[in-house]
């Protein structure tokens, strides 16, 4: 059985093939070419109960990294954000820095 390519290995490739296809004139794929994992990562969260709390966390923490959230005005820590969705008494900033942070990472803005 051969081991998984590594994440520089796996980045090296989505990079490779974006680069490609814009050589092609497609260049409408490479955002989601780059970020593929990311869509695929959600997906599996989206499908499977026993992943969603791991993937959830690191895609969090990784659109918005703890050591960040002490200088912003509206810090955003996944616990309370998930609570303030889950109950609706998420503030209209935190949910726009939620969302620009998600497009961000995404590569949707």
């Amino acid at each position: 059985m051969q081991p998984e390519n590594s994440p520089a290995e796996l980045e090296f490739y989505r990079d490779y093939y974006a680069a490609r296809m814009n050589e092609l004139g497609d260049n409408r794929t490479t955002d989601f070419t780059k970020k593929s994992h990311l869509y695929e990562a959600i997906w599996i969260a989206a499908s499977s109960p026993i992943s969603i709390d791991e993937i959830t966390q690191k895609i969090f923490e990784t659109a918005f990294p703890e050591g960040e959230q002490e200088d912003r005005e509206y810090p955003l820590y996944l616990y309370e954000t998930a609570m303030g969705l889950a109950d609706g008494s998420l503030e209209k900033e935190e949910k726009e820095t939620l969302e620009r942070g998600l497009k961000k990472l995404l590569g949707l803005n």
